[in-house]
């Protein structure tokens, strides 16, 4: 049996806010210098590490982010980024500081993307949608989808009933 912070249900989730975090305005101030501070190094994703994306107060709130993604629930949401004042190019640059802040990248998929975009690919009717099993995953919201499906939370039942599916714990071991 599963036990532990990472023993949880969606329907649990969905009724709690415990894994929402919402950013202060410190945050968000931080966030913008750090985007500042790459533009006038003339810096941009994919070339800039964690010391180029300086969150002198935010990365600790990160980095008590990463304890919940390695050994707690394993999910956090961080609410409040204001992805309107970022134009695509911007965003793509926070979003690849935040991840500094939490590990190391990897490629998306077989093409080598390192950000990879979702969007609809008018797929046929029938055609089955993957779950990822990464042992990280990130994803931002730049607007909102005309229509989607409700958000999946498969976490206790692919543990439970899918060991294929949990060759990889959080940490990269099996488990």
């Amino acid at each position: 049996m599963i036990t532990g912070p990472e023993a949880w249900l969606g329907r649990e989730m969905e009724q709690s806010t415990e894994w929402i975090r919402p950013l202060s305005l410190r945050a968000i101030t931080e966030l913008d210098a750090a985007i500042d501070g790459l533009k006038q190094r003339g810096l941009a994703w994919p070339h800039f590490g964690r010391s180029d994306f300086p969150l002198p107060t935010f990365s600790r709130d990160l980095s008590s982010a990463l304890d919940e993604l390695e050994d707690g629930r394993g999910f956090v949401l961080l609410r409040g980024i204001p992805v309107e004042r970022y134009t695509e190019s911007e965003l793509k640059s926070l979003y690849w500081g935040l991840g500094a802040h939490l590990g190391e990248a990897r490629y998306q998929n077989a093409q080598g993307e390192l950000i990879g975009e979702v969007r609809d690919e008018n797929r046929l009717y029938g055609e089955v949608k993957e779950i990822s099993t990464d042992a990280r995953l990130g994803r931002s919201s730049r607007s909102k989808a005309r229509s989607s499906g409700p958000l999946r939370f498969p976490h206790r039942p692919l543990r439970r009933g899918q060991p294929a599916l949990r060759a990889q714990g959080p940490r990269g071991r099996p488990e």
